[in-house]
């Protein structure tokens, strides 16, 4: 009878533990899964650890031959990574400023891909005339689909401005206006002469070089190559009758050195 009793008890206490794994196996299922804007919650973008929900470009440092431009934004999904391409919805928000078809475009589809858990929105800029005038802002947000939520919340701040991070709203502001640099009086003017985003543009093609960013940088040894070359080339195009010109169709001029 001792024995009958205790494989009873062995076989009861096997069923419950079963049972028991089941259950928890059916606790871990919270629903779909959750995509969001990368950059506001892991960092990124150039800003190494900085996260944030909004950025800006610029045409400005691009030669004027640039007439449209591809900017990848990145989503990240939290859960469970599938084996299959999972489709992903995003919309205009309503305070956008700039214009579908003119100022930009979006493809049709958006998708996460197989075995992986990010993917982006190729976003296709395009350099209109009136971006050299204002500066455009798009807002794009992720909504809910049959494969993810996008209710993903939480209170931290953002990097770039005293505010609580968006994880579904991001916004994008760009231009093409080219100011003068706060480093040009410092050196550049002394042999380049007085500012002008022509003669800025003309002094990368010479170089070929991408427009330097004199805000954020301007080192001195590359300059005073590349002065050389640029006065080189506008004394030579008016030595040979055919001088530089201003879009206002004065003559380029150079600094007193």
């Amino acid at each position: 009878m001792k024995i009958y009793i205790k494989t009873i008890l062995i076989t009861c206490t096997l069923a419950i533990a079963f049972f028991a794994c089941e259950q928890d196996e059916i606790d871990t299922y919270n629903g779909k899964d959750l995509v969001y804007f990368q950059w506001a919650k892991d960092g990124g973008n150039n800003y190494e650890e900085a996260r944030l929900d909004s950025t800006s470009f610029s045409f400005a440092f691009e030669l004027p031959a640039l007439t449209d431009s591809v900017y990848n934004i990145p989503v990240k999904t939290q859960g469970f990574i599938s084996n299959q391409d999972r489709s992903f919805l995003v919309k205009i928000g309503e305070n956008s400023e700039a214009t579908q078809g003119s100022h930009f475009d979006l493809p049709d589809n958006f998708v996460i891909p197989a075995n992986s858990e990010i993917g982006s929105i190729p976003l296709t800029l395009y350099r209109s005339a009136d971006l050299k005038t204002d500066i455009l802002s798009l807002e794009l947000e992720l909504i809910p689909n049959e494969n993810f939520n996008t209710d993903l919340i939480g209170d931290d701040k953002s990097s770039n401005s005293n505010k609580v991070l968006s994880y579904n709203t991001f916004e994008l502001t760009f231009s093409d206006m080219l100011t003068q640099p706060n480093y040009w009086n410092s050196l550049p003017v002394y042999y380049l002469g007085d500012f002008s985003v022509k003669k800025m543009y003309v002094f990368a093609e010479v170089n070929n070089i991408p427009v330097p960013n004199w805000d954020e940088e301007f080192i001195y040894g590359d300059f005073l190559v590349q002065k050389d070359i640029f006065q080189a080339y506008i004394r030579t195009q008016k030595a040979t009758g055919t001088p530089v010109l201003e879009e206002d169709g004065t003559e380029m001029e150079l600094g007193d050195y």
